[in-house]
């Protein structure tokens, strides 16, 4: 469902004064009613109270949290996330946010579209629209009206899309660089990964490249840092990319809170213990030239530990978004990511 705002706003942001609209443009009240018809129109009950009435061939949704309001004719709630659940569960494809400042300012990061009457006078007011952030929104109409008493203009912006962050975590020889391959090859992905970046440190130390260092020096950079900071770095690189990007491979429960913070997923793969330790030997990287009994003494020390700074894989796996089981084949584990990209992108739409 599309979370759309519309709103009529003046030069210096006001939008209301005293529970009224300080302006009278019929054009603006026409096309409220156009770009409204037949949805779900959510509000604040000041905004219902200075409307007076539920608006006609619209599904009226208003927020109060005094559970003794009631409305004939419209439906209220004192949380606006059962509000939302309540318009998709009725088959909504586009709420319609339509006052006042409070309800346009929480609903502002959750929205994908505004409906703008930018009103190109200042005005004296006690109720505000939110700031707009111009470089997350692009114009996609236009329509000036300058002659007009006064003068407005029609503006409809639309969020642009922010590119898809996926974190993957999983254990050794599971297949996280296999999800790589194919999220770079066949989604065009950027790749980041925190072993590449764990592998730069150690050279710079002069140290050998293998898992035990590589362990020793991420939890040093952890305990120094901050648990995520490896993480973040990567992240921050991601965003300036302004790309789909995997950042391979997250291994604190702290840096999986934190990319998950900021609107990305993690990716889990798994596989059992013997088909992993064939798959490392047959890769030969330095860092796996081990014995099996050596592989599954590495993996115990990363796979749970009490100390926050350190590795934790089967706590981040707990927290992944997708996880994907590799006992089978390579095309199996492509139709289990195909599918959750498409999740995802759905639930952007």
């Amino acid at each position: 469902m599309k979370i759309s705002l519309i709103a009529a706003v003046s030069k210096n942001r006001v939008i209301g004064n005293k529970g009224k609209i300080p302006w009278y443009i019929p054009d603006d009240l026409k096309r409220f009613k156009k770009i409204t018809d037949g949805h779900h129109v959510l509000m604040g009950s000041k905004t219902f109270e200075s409307i007076g009435k539920p608006l006609a061939n619209r599904t009226n949704l208003i927020l109060n949290f005094d559970k003794n309001y009631k409305v004939s004719g419209a439906y209220v709630f004192c949380d606006p996330e059962k509000a939302l659940k309540f318009a998709q569960k009725k088959g909504e494809k586009e709420l319609m946010i339509i006052g006042g400042g409070s309800i346009y300012k929480y609903f502002l990061p959750k929205s994908d579209q505004i409906y703008l009457t930018r009103v190109l006078r200042n005005y004296q007011g006690d109720t505000y629209f939110p700031k707009i952030n111009l470089k997350e929104w692009r114009i996609t109409f236009r329509e000036k009206h300058l002659k007009q008493n006064p003068p407005f203009e029609f503006v409809n912006l639309e969020r642009k899309k922010k590119p898809l962050i996926i974190g993957i975590t999983g254990t050794n020889g599971a297949g996280k660089g296999t999800v790589v391959d194919y999220l770079v090859k066949e989604w065009g992905f950027e790749h980041l990964s925190v072993s590449g970046f764990l592998t730069q440190m150690l050279k710079k130390e002069g140290k050998q490249v293998n898992r035990d260092n590589m362990r020793k020096i991420a939890n040093k950079i952890r305990a120094e840092f901050g648990a995520d900071f490896i993480v973040k770095t990567l992240f921050k690189k991601a965003k300036k990319k302004q790309k789909n990007t995997i950042i391979e491979s997250i291994r604190n429960p702290t840096e999986a809170e934190f990319l998950k913070s900021q609107g990305g997923y993690l990716f889990a793969v798994d596989a059992s213990p013997q088909k992993r330790y064939q798959r490392i030997k047959l890769r030969a990287s330095e860092k796996d030239m081990v014995s099996f009994e050596e592989f599954k003494a590495q993996e115990k020390k990363e796979f749970e530990n009490k100390d926050p700074t350190a590795q934790n894989l089967r706590k981040c796996i707990r927290m992944a978004d997708f996880k994907f089981s590799n006992n089978a084949t390579i095309e199996k584990l492509y139709e289990k990511i195909q599918k959750a990209i498409n999740k995802i992108e759905q639930k952007s739409l």
